[in-house]
């Protein structure tokens, strides 16, 4: 059996969404249960072999390479102009064939990338087939572009379809996080359904784990949080067309009217901030929102979620929301859209469909009775089907089935 490489185009940032994220979840859980032998965690500033620290290991030690490796960072969508995509995507190449030089990659090895310039790169470079590009956009890849920027531009659309033809006429194999992530694709841009269509397709969940907290390790704010006497809100999301934040203020606002209290804790900035500044003023939510614009230390969005009664996210399209997963292990209780991979994690009446934001006749509903056996629910939907031990087997499975 050859060597797994995973792939991811950023540098390691750690517990993240996005591709990097999944990567770094993966060596986390591999590191724990050691069920992948020889497998190289290949980020955009460090290569790590099997469970070893993550560090600056195995770097590439020319002058050209290290160069190569920082403008990975820079393929993520972001310019307007094509001609810089590909002065970007030229790097790649050079980065991709340096990395044969160090591996001298074969046959028997299986590759599974998390970006598309970097897979890209990788099957015009060799005629390798045991490949697997993971999708992890928000519907297809110029929907994530757009829902970043917030505006159209035809180039770009018309390079990512070039892009995404080019990659889908060599490689056999695509990954998307949920069978909704893959509807979603399809739904952003019908016109793609002709290139994943020459792909085998495998779906690969997500799955997280989580810490557990005492009273010693919250800090003031939250604490008071924990004590709270209402219901506690919680969002953790980039403020971008696809999450549509902006959404959740008309409908928390409806719940105020009806007398519930509670606080929202909002944790992300974006595009669409001032959108959603707007809406939580216009829904007179000031008082009850809490609103964190600023990196926040992943332990310290565990500690927010695991004092959360209600999980609420009204994307416009979701492939399959690491934080939601996160909040359902505290025993939160997910308020989402009907939409992609929301649909696989509300799967037994363990929370709430909206489609009218002004109606929480629903919610109330739910308020007022004693919700802690559906708190329950939701802890064991998430140990049972997307733990990080499950997460890690799924890509054991899918590697060796390539």
């Amino acid at each position: 059996m050859g060597r797994i490489f995973i792939l991811a185009y950023q540098p390691c940032y750690g517990e993240t969404g996005g591709g990097q994220g999944v990567v770094y979840r993966l060596y986390e859980a591999n590191k724990k249960y050691r069920l992948m032998d020889d497998v190289y965690f290949v980020f955009g500033d460090r290569i790590v072999h099997g469970a070893d620290e993550t560090g600056p290991l195995a770097k590439m030690q020319n002058r050209d390479g290290n160069r190569a490796k920082k403008n990975i960072a820079r393929i993520i969508p972001g310019f307007i102009k094509v001609r810089k995509y590909e002065k970007s995507y030229s790097n790649l190449e050079q980065y991709v064939k340096q990395l044969n030089e160090q591996f001298s990659f074969n046959c028997d090895d299986r590759f599974i990338f998390h970006d598309l310039q970097f897979a890209r790169a990788f099957v015009s470079s060799f005629g390798l087939k045991r490949v697997l590009l993971v999708i992890h956009s928000q519907g297809s890849f110029y929907n994530e572009w757009k829902a970043t920027h917030g505006y159209e531009n035809s180039c770009v659309r018309k390079y990512y379809e070039k892009c995404f033809d080019t990659i889908t006429s060599r490689l056999n194999f695509l990954g998307f996080p949920s069978y909704g992530a893959k509807e979603s694709f399809f739904d952003s841009t019908p016109e793609l359904r002709k290139y994943i269509d020459r792909c085998t397709y495998k779906i690969l969940y997500n799955g997280v784990s989580c810490g557990e907290f005492v009273n010693e390790d919250y800090t003031d704010w939250i604490s008071d949080l924990k004590a709270f006497e209402g219901m506690v809100f919680s969002t953790i999301a980039t403020l971008n067309a696809a999450k549509a934040v902006e959404r959740i203020p008309q409908y928390l606002g409806a719940l105020k009217k009806k007398g519930i209290q509670f606080k929202w804790v909002l944790v992300g900035k974006g595009g669409m901030q001032e959108e959603v500044d707007n809406e939580i003023k216009r829904a007179n939510i000031v008082n009850e929102t809490i609103w964190i614009n600023d990196y926040l230390a992943h332990e310290k969005i565990l500690q927010i979620l695991s004092v959360t009664d209600f999980y609420i996210l009204f994307h416009k399209y979701s492939i399959f929301d690491l934080s939601t997963l996160e909040a359902m292990h505290y025993g939160a209780i997910p308020i989402l859209t009907p939409v992609g991979g929301n649909k696989e994690v509300i799967i037994e009446d363990n929370g709430l469909f909206v489609v009218d934001f002004t109606d929480v006749s629903a919610l109330v509903e739910l308020v007022n009775t004693d919700f802690t056996f559906l708190k329950k629910v939701n802890q064991r939907i998430q140990e049972s089907m997307f733990s990080d031990k499950i997460f890690l087997k799924r890509y054991l499975e899918v590697a060796n089935s390539l």
